[in-house]
């Protein structure tokens, strides 16, 4: 529902979560989330996919990596 408008503050402007662009109506490409895109999956999400909005992984983390984010390693005793 934002797509197509700029969100600015007292830091600058730019697109909101989810989308990019000269106008903000793309929406993320893959392996990139947040405003303006401008944040990046976790290496180990798998096929590098995670929610445009959230960037929590999609189709799970690498071997021995925990979901959402799959940022944090598991312990292995």
């Amino acid at each position: 529902m934002c797509r197509g408008i700029f969100m600015c503050t007292s830091y600058g402007c730019t697109c909101p979560v989810g989308l990019t662009g000269p106008s903000c109506n793309k929406d993320c490409t893959m392996g990139t989330y947040g405003a303006d895109c401008r944040q990046n999956c976790s290496e180990h999400c798998l096929n590098n996919m995670c929610d445009r909005y959230t960037g929590a992984c999609l189709y799970g983390c690498s071997v021995g990596y925990i979901l959402p984010y799959c940022s944090e390693s598991k312990c292995i005793f």
